[in-house]
């Protein structure tokens, strides 16, 4: 039998806590995704172009080999990006609510389902920072993205860990699960 991960409660509490984080950060970031893009999309139609002249003429002093047209089409990815977090956003705040239905009725298929997604997801950030630190060698900022990056995936390598220890404690019956105090038949 191996160990607890979660060394001052059951793995149970544990499931809930890693569901409940999921959840909570899903909605701040969908939040903030939301209001950048409500941002962009107000600074578009009620300008008359004065906000967006400036912001082109900083992001030109910035970056001189940029120009107009790189710009605009810099701004539609941007728009692009942003509703791809506000999609990644929504599905983080549905697979919370999946782990926490599958670790409250004890549904090993919900649980398995939020592993598998959590393993591609992790999969996936690891090979985009892996590109953008490939495309961008020249960026002040590597040190603390490798850092980030790394706590990150230890980070959710542990949460996966935690939720597939409760997978097989559920799985196989464990008789060190505490006991219910009602018991409905």
């Amino acid at each position: 039998m191996a160990s607890n991960p979660c060394c001052c409660m059951t793995l149970k509490t544990g499931g809930f806590v890693i569901a409940i984080l999921e959840i909570v950060l899903g909605v701040l970031s969908l939040v903030a995704t939301s209001l950048t893009l409500g941002g962009i999309a107000l600074i578009k139609s009620f300008d008359n172009g004065t906000i967006l002249h400036n912001i082109t003429e900083q992001i030109q002093k910035e970056n001189p080999g940029l120009y107009g047209e790189n710009i605009a089409s810099a701004m539609s990815v941007l728009t692009t990006v942003l509703c791809l977090l506000v999609a990644y956003s929504v599905m983080e705040i549905i697979m919370g609510s999946v782990l926490v239905h599958g670790v409250r009725t004890e549904r090993l298929g919900f649980l398995k389902g939020w592993m598998i997604y959590k393993v591609c997801g992790l999969a996936l950030s690891l090979v985009l920072n892996i590109s953008v630190a490939w495309l961008e060698p020249k960026n002040q900022k590597g040190v603390t993205d490798i850092l980030s990056t790394f706590v990150g995936l230890l980070l959710g390598i542990y949460f996966i860990y935690v939720i597939y220890r409760l997978y097989i404690e559920m799985r196989d019956g464990s008789v060190h699960r505490p006991k219910p105090k009602y018991e409905f038949s």
